[in-house]
């Protein structure tokens, strides 16, 4: 059984909760795991819809059914694997090269950006007169190039998020705003996107349009009416209310957050 929310469940674990035979607490520590994992969600689907077929709990009563509805699973489970390192190989073109370069001895915009970026202390925005960082900001502009160029032909959200991320990455936040803008119309219900506008509109309020702060707040605000777990979101929200200068909405959203 797993062991941890980290930890993805196996074949035997996943029939055992289709099945109800995992105990509250190992129940719980699954859907939470679940709730996370873009791998385990479809695994246990695809599990849920091969007992289904296979007669639910009665067909499984008898071990010969049983072991037939297992051996369903595992092949439906093969091909749902199969398929996301196949989406996620697509992906590693364009967010996970910026995941990768983003700078790890300080992050360049203080909203957080989804995707997956990993968490640096905030020390202002991208500038030329940091020799300490000079060749992580250089590695970063070169991906976010690559982001741009392949947005050209690869129209999949993900690009297109990806190349929004990279300008808002790389301080041109007012062109990630376009691009985010025109994301959130054509994925209105994908709360990354509305999240990653956000940022960009907090960056440009930094910058000194700081009317685009109600926006902001307002974007996040839509993110999490999609996803009110989305943690990107979450962090985004405390930053921006505390940046209005609402300390008491502020307080109350960071605890949320955390």
């Amino acid at each position: 059984m797993m062991q941890s929310t980290s930890q993805c469940p196996d074949v035997e674990t996943i029939a055992a909760w289709v099945e109800g035979r995992l105990s509250k607490a190992e129940t719980a520590v699954l859907i939470e795991h679940a709730s996370v994992c873009e791998t385990c969600m479809p695994m246990i689907d695809a599990a849920n819809e091969t007992f289904h077929a296979e007669g639910g709990r009665e067909g499984v009563a008898l071990g010969a059914g049983r072991q037939r509805w297992l051996l369903a699973a595992a092949a439906s489970l093969a091909i749902v694997v199969t398929s996301l390192l196949v989406l996620r190989a697509r992906r590693h073109d364009a967010m996970q090269e910026l995941v990768e370069v983003a700078p790890r001895s300080e992050r360049t915009v203080e909203a957080r950006l989804s995707g997956g970026f990993p968490w640096a202390p905030y020390r202002g925005a991208m500038r030329a007169d940091r020799p300490s960082t000079d060749t992580e900001q250089m590695k970063l502009i070169g991906a976010a190039a690559k982001a741009l160029d392949r947005a050209k032909q690869d129209t999949s959200p993900d690009a297109r998020r990806a190349a929004a991320e990279a300008l808002v990455l790389i301080d041109r936040p007012e062109e990630g705003i376009a691009r985010l803008t025109e994301e959130t119309k054509h994925s209105p219900s994908e709360a990354r996107a509305w999240s990653d506008l956000a940022a960009a509109q907090y960056a440009a309020a930094l910058a000194g349009r700081t009317s685009l702060l109600p926006e902001a707040l307002a974007s996040v605000n839509r993110a999490l009416q999609i996803d009110p777990h989305l943690g990107e979101a979450l962090f985004n929200r405390a930053l921006v209310l505390e940046r209005l200068g609402m300390r008491g909405e502020a307080r109350v959203a960071w605890q949320r957050y955390l």
